[in-house]
């Protein structure tokens, strides 16, 4: 027991030194990625027939500063909430788990562990593609070229493409980061002179569907077909 205490210390004090590095998480044994807004909900491991287990979770943000924000933080299941106010780069949640009977604390061997949440704070925005079409352009293709995770192991959000606040359909899959217009359908009926339209690009949380940031828009100046009468004389 005493050996099991002393490396519960010793563990202890790694996680408050890679905490106390600024920038610098602690490795756990697994990394979820989130925004500002998003709510996790933390569950513990079920407690075998015959044993009482006692729990205790703490957040902590990159700055080393606990959360208050955890709800029912001394049950198998918690839940905490990415501030949307003055949110940090990553948070990190700590389970302890004892395998005694206790009211209030947690008792018998205790063991940690540790769930690491990267945040994505900012969304940079990004669209490229044809500024200048032609009304009867039905299939130019954007993409977008901001910051957002939107591919990959560290995928946290996906995108909704719009037209003049009309939702478009993306080309492939939000991964791919791209949208094809019908400029066609986005053309004014009767119109003679050219047109602008506007390209919106929103970036939603996958957990919560919040927007992200401010959307990105692209200004698109889309061109009448010329008139091709011939009047011979």
């Amino acid at each position: 027991m005493a050996k099991l205490k002393l490396a519960l210390v010793l563990s202890a004090m790694v996680l408050f030194m890679n905490l106390s590095m600024a920038g610098t998480p602690p490795t756990c044994a697994v990394t979820k990625y989130a925004v500002p807004g998003d709510t996790f909900t933390l569950k513990g491991p079920d407690q075998p027939t015959g044993v009482t287990y006692t729990y205790g979770w703490t957040v902590v943000d990159a700055g080393g500063n606990t959360m208050t924000t955890v709800q029912n933080s001394g049950t198998q299941t918690a839940t905490f909430t990415i501030p949307t106010t003055s949110p940090t780069n990553y948070y990190v949640a700590t389970l302890s788990v004892g395998s005694g009977v206790g009211t209030g604390q947690i008792t018998g061997c205790i063991l940690t562990s540790c769930l690491l949440i990267n945040v994505q704070l900012t969304n940079t925005c990004g669209i490229s593609g044809a500024s200048s079409v032609c009304q009867t352009d039905s299939g130019e293709q954007y993409s977008y070229t901001g910051n957002a995770g939107i591919s990959g192991d560290a995928k946290s959000a996906y995108l909704v493409w719009k037209v003049d606040a009309t939702t478009v359909t993306p080309l492939g899959t939000d991964a791919v980061g791209k949208c094809t217009v019908d400029w066609t359908k986005a053309w004014t009926t009767g119109g003679t002179i050219a047109q602008t339209h506007t390209i919106t690009v929103e970036v939603h949380s996958i957990k919560s569907t919040t927007v992200l940031g401010t959307p990105c828009t692209y200004s698109v100046t889309v061109l009448p077909s010329p008139v091709t009468t011939i009047s011979p004389s």
